[in-house]
C-alpha cells in the first residue's frame, strides 16, 4: 500500500516522510490517484508513524490517501462530510478509557448526526466495526478501528500501549501514552525499526493491519 496525505505539508506527510528516510521504505505516492480510499487518524502521532510501518508491510501499489483532520477520538467522526468523494473510509482512533461497546454507539449515533444513515454494521475485529452507510445519493463503507490491547493495566487504552512489550521503562508510567512520549526520539525510532523488523506486525496491531488490509481487499 501506499499513502498519499491529503495535505502535502501537514505534520503526518512530514512525519511520514521522515520515517520512511530514517527506515529505508517507501510509502509515500504522492502523484498517483486515490484508489483505495482514505484514511483517517483521530491522533496525529505515532498512529501515522504505525500506519506508514504498516503500509510498507501490506506490500501493493494502490494508494490510500491519508489525513489528520481537527478532531480527536470519536469525534473525528465528524469530519466525514469533508470526504464525501471517497467510498471507502477508515478511521483509526485510540479508545482511551471507554468500553468499546459504548463507543460502537458513539459511533452510530456521531454517523447519524452527520447525516450518514447505518445501513448496517458488523463487529470484524474486537476493535473493529465495519459500517455501510449513505448520504444522500452517497455510499460509503466505513472501518472504524480503535487503539488499544488487552494486555494492559493502564487507564488509558492508546496506540502507545501496543509498545509495552518492547521496553521496561513503559511500565514506570500512569499511561503509556505519557511515557512514549518522555523517550528520546531515538529511542522511539530504534523501537519502530525493531517492530518493523519482526515482521509479524499483526502481532502487534492487529486491529490497525485488518483495517488497511480490509482497504485493499475492497479494491481488489
Amino acid at each position: 500500500m501506499r499513502l498519499r496525505p491529503l495535505e502535502p505539508t501537514s505534520k503526518t506527510a512530514v512525519n511520514i516522510q521522515k520515517l520512511q528516510r530514517q527506515l529505508g521504505i517507501q510509502v509515500l505516492d504522492a502523484k498517483s490517484a486515490i484508489q483505495l480510499g482514505l484514511i483517517v487518524l483521530g491522533d496525529g502521532t505515532p498512529d501515522d508513524q504505525v500506519v506508514a510501518l504498516l503500509a510498507s508491510k501490506l506490500n501493493g501499489k494502490a494508494v490510500a490517501g491519508i489525513v489528520k483532520p481537527k478532531y480527536t477520538g470519536v469525534g473525528t467522526i465528524q469530519a466525514l462530510p469533508q470526504y464525501t468523494n471517497f467510498r471507502r473510509v477508515a478511521f483509526i482512533v485510540d479508545q482511551e478509557d471507554k468500553e468499546l461497546d459504548k463507543l460502537y454507539k458513539e459511533v452510530e449515533s456521531s454517523l447519524m448526526q452527520n447525516g450518514f444513515s447505518v445501513d448496517s454494521k458488523q463487529i470484524i475485529h474486537k476493535r473493529v466495526i465495519h459500517i455501510r452507510s449513505t448520504r444522500g445519493p452517497t455510499s460509503i463503507q466505513i472501518y472504524v478501528s480503535f487503539n488499544g490491547t488487552d494486555n494492559t493495566s493502564y487507564r488509558k487504552n492508546t496506540i502507545e500501549n501496543h509498545f509495552i512489550p518492547y521496553i521496561n521503562t513503559l511500565r514506570n508510567y500512569p499511561e503509556a501514552k505519557d511515557a512514549w512520549n518522555t523517550l528520546r526520539e531515538e529511542l522511539r525510532l530504534e523501537i519502530l525499526r525493531k517492530i518493523y523488523a519482526e515482521g509479524d506486525l499483526s502481532q502487534v496491531f492487529p486491529q490497525q493491519l485488518l483495517t488497511l488490509a480490509k482497504l485493499e481487499e475492497a479494491f481488489q
